[in-house]
């Protein structure tokens, strides 16, 4: 499948990305086959976020996914949708489900959000992490982290925070899932299934430029 968006781009930006080893449905097969282990706190809630991650490429978005836990209990499940319906470049997963939690506290003054985690299936990408820092959600917990790859670099989203901000984190628990290596290794699969192996916006004079991931 093709996405593509137009984004003022006088440039060229080239991003590798490691080639998918597994389809969608081999990891369809995967994630409901397996069964959370009770040797890792959080591999229910892992499981949960990689699920969802595994929905959006089905729907046609990139394949990040989570959820929001309370008190044991889940409040929200979601995913990305910055491809379908529409093109909405701010709808990562993570701002999908604040949009549903802060939406849901809306007659509330002062919600308790250090009441609430959030698990995702990878490291949130320095926009949503922004989000998340400012919401003041008590814990920020990913399955996979995608450090030192293409999109990510060798700079972790907490290290590219401002000194304002860096401190403001420091409120929060952020940090990887108690999970199993299988759901990493699925979430990892999962979002290279949704991403080209290259995105490329080419040097030209146009008010515009192409921008599209191809699965």
């Amino acid at each position: 499948m093709t996405r593509g968006a137009h984004l003022s781009a006088p440039y060229k930006f080239v991003m590798g990305f490691t080639k998918a080893g597994q389809t969608i449905g081999e990891l369809e097969a995967l994630i409901a086959a397996y069964e959370p282990n009770a040797e890792f706190v959080h591999d229910r809630w892992a499981k949960t976020a990689v699920s969802q991650a595994i929905q959006a490429i089905k729907e046609g978005n990139i394949g990040v996914g989570g959820c929001i836990v309370k008190d044991k209990t889940l409040i929200f499940q979601d995913h990305n949708r910055q491809f379908v319906p529409y093109f909405r470049g701010d709808l990562h997963g993570e701002m999908v489900l604040m949009n549903q939690l802060e939406d849901s506290l809306k007659d509330e003054p002062s919600p308790n959000m250090r009441a609430y985690t959030i698990f995702t299936s990878q490291a949130p990408c320095p926009m949503c992490m922004l989000r998340l820092i400012t919401s003041g959600v008590g814990k920020i917990l990913h399955v996979y982290s995608d450090f030192g790859t293409p999109d990510q670099g060798h700079v972790s989203s907490i290290e590219r925070l401002p000194p304002v901000w860096a401190k403001l984190a420091k409120r929060q628990e952020i940090g990887e899932a108690d999970c199993s290596p299988e759901l990493k290794a699925i979430s990892r699969q999962a979002f290279l299934l949704s991403v080209s192996v290259s995105v490329v916006l080419p040097i030209n004079t146009s008010p515009t430029a192409s921008r599209s991931w191809a699965v």
